[in-house]
Formats: C-alpha cells, structure tokens, sequence
C-alpha cells in the first residue's frame, strides 16, 4: 500500500534522500574537495552502468540503479548545503574602530533597543579598512533616530563587534546555531550618536518597495484609528508586521491555539486564493479563459506577497500553492504530494537551511497533513446541510493541520492548547472577513482618505471581538497543556505512532494496529524509564545569567534555586536561562529562594545551606559575595569543595585562598568584565583551578 503510494509520488522519495543530505551536511560537515570527487565518481559510475547492457535490462538488478540516484541525491544535498554554508572570517577583536553596514532586513523595535540585521561592507583595523561582506546583528540605542532606520539605510558606525555566543545554560536555545543558520555571526551595541546615515535606499530594488509600501500600509491603520492590541494584531495578520506585539497578547493567541493566524503564511495565502478565485468565478472553466485565470490569481498572490513586504513565510507559501495551482491547471492530472515536493525542493536549493526552520516544517507538515487527513475526516461527519458542512469543513481542516504539525510544536514549544478546534472554528471565518475589511480600508484610503477613519470602522470591531474572544478562550480552565519536555526522539516516534494509525484506519490492515500499538508502548515505557532515571538526578548548576546570581541544587524533580530578588522579578530573564534545563529535568517542584535574606537557613534531604554554607551530598559550598571576610583573621582555614565568588567583590584571589582551602573557585556572572579580566589573570600565576562563567558558560556538577 504504502509502496503503491510512493511510486505515484517518486519526487517524495528523492526530496527526502535529499534532505537527509542537507541535514548530514549541517550538523557534520563534510569538506568540500571530497564532495565534489565522490559526486563525480558516482556520476561516472553511474554513466558506465547505463551502459552495460546486462545491467540495463535485467530486471530484478534495477534496484542498484535506484541506489545511485539515491546516492546522487544524497551527495547533491551535501554539496548544495555546503554551497550556501557561509564561513565567517576569523574575528580578530577590536575596540572602538569603525564598520561600515547596510540594513538588511527592516529594524525591529524591542525593549531596550532597536534589532537590525547588517551586512558589513567594510570594517577598520589598526586604521586600515578591509572588506567583510558578513552578516552581523546592530542593537542601536533606543531614540528618536534610530526609530526612522528603515531596510537598505548604509551607515557608519562605532562598534565592539564580538562573536555571537550562547550563555551555555544546560539545555538553553541554541542561539548561535540558529543566527549561523541564517548566515548571522557577529553581533554589537552602538550607543547614542554613535552611528552616522550614509545614503538610502541601498539593498534589493523590490524589497525597497515592498517594504515601503507596507509602511504606507501601517501609517494608514494608524491614522485610521487603531491603535493598541487591535492594531499590533491587524499588522501582524494582514501584513506579517509582528514588533508591535507584545508578550502578553502573543500568549493569549498561543494558549488558545490561534497563534498560526499572526504569522502570514499559508493560511492568509490560502484565504487570498479564496477571495480571489471567487472574484473571478465569471472566467470560464476551460480553455482560454480558465489559463487566464489562473495567471490572474498567481499574478494577486504574488501581490499579497510583496504586500506583506516579501517575509521568508509568505514567499514560501506562495510558492509552494503556485506550484499547486500550475499543477492543478496543468493538462495532466498531477500528483499534489509530488507537486508540494518540488516546491519544497526548490526552496532548499535556493537555501538548504529553510530546512531547520520551525515556520518551513511546520508550513509542510499542516499543508501535509490537510491534504491527505482532511478530505476522509470531512467524509465522516458531511451531512445534507451547508451550514453544517461549512463548520466541519473548517473543523476537519483544523484537526488535520494539528495532527500534522503536533510533534513538531510539542518539541519547539512545549505546550498544546486544548481548544484548538473551538478557536479555528471562529478565527479563520475572521480572519477571512478581516482581510476583506483591511482591503476595504486601503481602497477608501487610496481614493478618498478623508472617509478612512469611517472606513476602518469595521476593521475595528472585527480585531477587537478576534481579541476579545481568544483571551477569553485562554481564561478557560486547562486552556493549554503547557511545560510538556519533548525531545526530537520523541518527535520522530509520535509522528510514527500517527502515520501507522492513519495507515490503519486507511488501509483495514492490522499490522498497521499492532505496530502502532508496540510503538506506543515503547513510547511510554521509554517516558518512564527516563522519569525513572531523572528522578535520581542530583546536580548542582551555576547558571549563566548576565550580571546575576543564581545557584540550583537539583534533587530529583525538585530543586531550590538560590537567587537575589530582582531576579525572579524579570520572568523572561529567568525562564529563557532555567526554564528549559527544569524541563527536561521533569521539575515540578520549582522553589525559588533569595540569596540576600539575612540568616537564611534551610535543610531538605541531602541539601542544607545556613549564612552562606552549602552542602549538597557531601559537596561543601560556601558564596563568597560581599567584603565582610576581608576584616577578619583566622588561624584555620576553612575547607571547602567549591568556592563562589560573586558581586564583584574586592580582594585578589590570593587573598581568598588565606581563608579558604578550596579545590576549585567558581567566578559566577554577576561579575563585571574589569573584575573577571584582573582574577583571570592572577589566576594562571597560581595553583589553583578557577571556573569563568561568563566565559565558560554555566558550571554544571554531577553528585
């Protein structure tokens, strides 16, 4: 059966061996004069054996042939990933000298700063300018003049440019990966004046309009009136603009499961294709007038796209349903699975790395996922009435796109929100209507903009009853599952419990049942051996966590995390250094605890701390963060397993070292740079093993 289905689809086949090859390429890196000699081997091998006439008509050897086009694939993906994989010149560090950059990507306004993506034409060095081309991220001093940065603005600029780093924290987002994925490397601060305008209007030609015209757009949704939640959430809906969000309306969408509505993407495009297409019903269905049409709608899609100001979503979307359409039209009856393969194999050659991206898998695996889950489950529920089949139809398209991309969001997200199919049941028909007002909006605004804040009018009742009824569906009790740990092997193995049910339901087989039913069972009893084994975990981290403190001491799926109090006090702080290392450790009994309190003392088990004193399973601690030592004498040394030293205080390490006999000295990150350079220093003059962790990343001891 299954066979049956891959051979109507071969381009499936070969889009997978090939991703299998961008995948190996990313993580392992094979060099590139290698490539090229084991590709050119196997196209001349492969050649000879066209030619061998026992080979090329026995019929039970065309399996080898199959093998050297998988292998031609395969290494086609290696060779196109290594192609588009950038190597970064080697950072030499400097300090205040000069760069020259031109923006990239539109700034983007965030708390502290205004976000660009750069690429650096030129940068100086010991006075001498040198050409770059790299990628880097700016983070520009908030101000009146860095709010106009606009895409394709050149500017010269002071900077301290380091190389992108991760804090290290156990389990931590990979940012470092995740920027090289996107050829970005560098990153600096440049305060205040510190940055000069060049010239405008640099970068690619459409660009430069598509992201003009998509700020005329938002100048007209402000002028109309909107302003607040309505407005953050019109932008991002309607023209994929999402700076204005902030974290608490993201959340709500989140947790009622309509978060995919604020990313323009597939569901928008597939909603302009609706629009569109019933425009032009009045085209004929065939012939002259059919081909027509469909040239009109590819021709309005692309539109949208450049509407939305060309974001990577949107252009793979369109494409993606361009090919459909091309294939829908087409004189053959073509196979959509095969359609949607090329689409995604034409994007990864454009750029392999799409592939690492959550919007690419999520993109596929929905579009997938509908295509193949939707029509059977429409089939079981279609009745005889129109208005009962419009809210299945929209229903079945919701439960299918969730089965697909499940897995996937489990593993990026942790959270699964219970009342997915009441939201889309109410979103989506929005959504439609809110696109219609918008257009309404930009129309009356074009032609007569005096009547727009009327206009607007009902763009504003439709956004406000949107944000109205999701925070209403996430203040359901249980509106999401959230904190859920999923790791990629998780994701494969949930993704093969699904195809093998849908297999059975498909297909009446029952190996189908029975191998869905030994995966699931393996899949729980993997989930208990591995609660199992982290409920014996006893682990002490130093977390890496710029200019704080903060100390866990891990027992089991519980833990007391010693912290100043600002700390906890800054949630998005805390939760993007500790909340994914809790996670995985199964944590359910997250206890926070201020480190300033005067006299603290607290005894749990194999954890007891007092003024300072640690010891955890035997491990003897002491946090060495203000001066009071500096006054005292003692004869006695204090032995100690570990030493942390925090909030910059003032004595050498030598000094410490009179008052501790101490086998290792942690430098924790509440520690400014001056502080850490002169201990580091001192400490290669001295036998004595010190820990940086703002340099090292987070300190992580097994007990």
């Amino acid at each position: 059966m299954i066979e049956e289905a891959l051979k109507k689809a071969p381009a499936i086949r070969l889009l997978t061996v090939f991703i299998v090859g961008v995948l190996f390429q990313i993580f392992f890196a094979l060099s590139f004069p290698y490539l090229i000699v084991v590709l050119a081997f196997l196209f001349i091998s492969f050649f000879a054996l066209t030619k061998n006439q026992k080979l090329s008509t026995t019929y039970h050897l065309r399996w080898v042939f199959g093998i050297y086009i998988y292998l031609i694939f395969f290494l086609i993906g290696l060779l196109i990933t290594e192609l588009n994989t950038y190597k970064p010149e080697q950072y030499r560090d400097s300090r205040n000298e000069f760069a020259i950059v031109t923006i990239v990507k539109q700034p983007a306004e965030t708390a502290k700063s205004i976000k660009a993506i750069v690429e650096i034409d030129g940068w100086e060095r010991r006075n001498a300018w040198f050409s770059a081309l790299q990628k880097a991220v700016v983070y520009f001093e908030k101000n009146d003049k860095a709010r106009k940065l606009r895409y394709g603005d050149r500017l010269i600029i002071q900077h301290n440019f380091s190389e992108i780093t991760n804090a290290g924290n156990p389990y931590e987002f990979d940012y470092k990966r995740y920027m090289a994925n996107k050829s970005v490397y560098f990153q600096t601060y440049v305060k205040g004046d510190n940055w000069k305008l060049l010239e405008t209007g640099q970068g690619n030609y459409f660009l430069l309009l598509a992201t003009r015209l998509r700020n005329k757009l938002l100048k007209i949704y402000e002028e109309a009136g909107l302003e607040g939640d309505d407005l953050a959430v019109v932008s991002a809906l309607t023209l994929g603009y999402k700076d204005k969000l902030d974290p608490e309306i993201k959340q709500s969408f989140s947790a009622s499961g309509a978060m995919h509505i604020l990313a323009v993407s597939g569901l928008h495009v597939g909603i302009i294709y609706l629009i569109i297409s019933n425009l032009l019903i009045f085209f004929a269905r065939s012939g002259i007038g059919f081909y027509i049409k469909t040239g009109l709608i590819i021709l309005f899609l692309w539109f949208f796209a450049f509407l939305s100001g060309l974001s990577p979503s949107v252009l793979r979307a369109t494409l993606m349903l361009s090919f459909v359409i091309v294939g829908m039209a087409s004189n053959r009856a073509a196979n959509i699975y095969n359609t949607l393969a090329v689409s995604a194999f034409v994007l990864l050659i454009y750029n392999p790395y799409l592939i690492m991206e959550v919007g690419f898998q999520l993109s596929y695996a929905a579009v997938v996922a509908i295509v193949w889950l939707q029509p059977p489950l429409f089939k079981l529920v279609k009745r005889k009435n129109r208005i009962w089949n419009y809210l299945m139809s929209l229903l079945t398209v919701s439960v299918a796109a969730q089965l697909g991309t499940a897995p996937i969001g489990l593993y990026y997200f942790h959270q699964f929100p219970s009342y997915f199919f009441i939201t889309n049941l109410v979103v989506i028909p929005m959504v439609m209507f809110i696109i219609y007002a918008a257009l309404f909006l930009f129309l009356v605004a074009s032609i007569l903009p005096q009547l727009a804040v009327f206009a607007a009018y009902p763009l504003k009742a439709l956004v406000g009853s949107l944000n109205y009824f999701v925070k209403k569906i996430e203040a359901l009790p249980h509106s999401s599952i959230s904190d859920i740990p999923f790791s990629w092997f998780s994701v494969y193995l949930l993704f093969g419990i699904l195809l093998l049910s849908i297999f059975f339901f498909q297909w009446r087989k029952l190996i189908y049942l029975k191998a869905a039913l030994s995966l699931s069972l393996f899949f729980v009893a993997l989930s208990l051996f591995i609660s199992f084994q982290k409920s014996k975990t006893n682990r002490m981290v130093v977390y890496n966590i710029k200019k704080q403190s903060a100390y866990d001491f891990i027992q089991g799926n519980k833990n007391h995390l010693l912290t100043h109090s600002q700390l906890p006090q800054n949630k998005q702080q805390l939760k993007y250094a500790v909340q994914a290392h809790w996670l995985n450790q199964l944590i359910d009994n997250q206890n926070i605890i201020d480190i300033s309190e005067n006299n603290l003392s607290l005894s749990d088990g194999g954890f007891y701390c007092k003024s300072g004193f640690i010891n955890f399973y035997g491990k003897r601690f002491f946090i060495l963060n203000n001066n009071e030592l500096s006054q005292k004498i003692s004869d006695t040394k204090i032995k100690l397993d570990y030493l942390i030293v925090a909030n910059n205080v003032k004595f050498s390490i030598q000094k410490m070292l009179d008052f501790f006999d101490v086998k290792q000295i942690i430098f924790d990150s509440s520690n400014s740079f001056y502080r850490l350079k002169k201990w580091k220093i001192e400490s290669q003059e001295l036998p004595i093993d010190c820990f940086f962790v703002a340099e090292k990343g987070a300190f992580v001891l097994e007990l």
